[in-house]
Parts: C-alpha cells; sequence; structure tokens
C-alpha cells in the first residue's frame, strides 16, 4: 500500500475523512496532520492546534481503478496530487519523517529543546532525533520552523511547531 495525498476544498478535511471511511471501511487508512503551537492571546500563550497541510488529506491504500475513481468522486476532493493521467505515491521515506513527527492523534506535539547560544539540543518530544529539518528557532513565538515535504514533485514546506524552550543559565 502506497501513501498519496488529495487536494481538497480547504477547510473540509475531516469531512473527507469520514467519507472516505464510510466508502472505503477499513482498506484505507487516512491522515490529516496537525500540530500544536502556542498562540498568544492576551498577553499570555495557549496551545492551538493547526493543521500542518491546509487543504491536503493523506491516505495510505492500495490504489486501483476502481479505488482511483471511487475517491475522485467524493464531494470536495479536487484532484488527487500527482499528473492529468495518474496519481503520484508519496515516497516512503518523506512520509516516514512525517510518521515519526506525529502521535496516535495525528498532532505533532511541543518538543524540549535546549538552546546555548546558537546551538540547539533537542531533549524531548517529537523532534528529538531530527534536529537536522529544523531550519530556525524563533524565541519570542516559542516555535521551531521545520523543512517537511508533501511529495517528491513538490519543493519543501516551512513549518511552524511549537517548542518548549531552556536556556543555558548565566554565569555571573
Amino acid at each position: 500500500m502506497n501513501w498519496y495525498a488529495l487536494f481538497v476544498h480547504t477547510g473540509s478535511e475531516e469531512v473527507i475523512r469520514k467519507y472516505l471511511h464510510m466508502y472505503l471501511g477499513t482498506s484505507i487508512r487516512v491522515l490529516v496532520p496537525k500540530r500544536k503551537v502556542p498562540e498568544k492571546k492576551s498577553g499570555i500563550f495557549e496551545a492551538c492546534t493547526k493543521k500542518v497541510f491546509p487543504g491536503y488529506v493523506l491516505i495510505q491504500v492500495n490504489m486501483t481503478a476502481e479505488t482511483y475513481h471511487l475517491i475522485c468522486s467524493i464531494p470536495h476532493i479536487i484532484k488527487m496530487l500527482g499528473t492529468n493521467a495518474s496519481c503520484t505515491p508519496i515516497p516512503d521515506h518523506e512520509m516516514t519523517t512525517l510518521l515519526n513527527l506525529i502521535n496516535p492523534e495525528d498532532i505533532i506535539d511541543y518538543s524540549t529543546v535546549y538552546m546555548e547560544n546558537t546551538k540547539v539540543v533537542v531533549l524531548d518530544g517529537p523532534l528529538m532525533g531530527h534536529e537536522g529539518i529544523i531550519k530556525k528557532i524563533d524565541r519570542h513565538t516559542r516555535r521551531a520552523k521545520i523543512w517537511l515535504h508533501l511529495t517528491g514533485n513538490d519543493k519543501p514546506r516551512l513549518v511552524d511547531l511549537g517548542v518548549e524552550i531552556l536556556y543555558a543559565k548565566q554565569e555571573k
């Protein structure tokens, strides 16, 4: 079974998930990855959940012509990503990175990072062992920017993830 990306109307990702399970049952795995990020409201940081790829639903299915036409007939699905003639599977190494980051509820949770000058060490959380994909850490918004691929043909996307930052103690 391969992973595929569906381009859907933004905001209808959860409706598409229900339709896919209704039409295909247990023969499909549907993934709408979300991320937990801090947002400042009234001067206080609160955890907020947002979609990693708004307008996309990722599916793992054994694709046949019948399955393809059934999926394309579901309302709110614009198209399957790939060429006009066929859909292109997402490479396994790209999905492995994403699957390693999400928890069983399809959410990328906070990671705890330790910062000393420009050195970043991930102590805990989904980014542990994935320091190489961290592009930047914004101390003010408490977010890490990472590169994630959606399909082999697309350029990587810069995605914000929430982090808890620990600093080195200043010696006096």
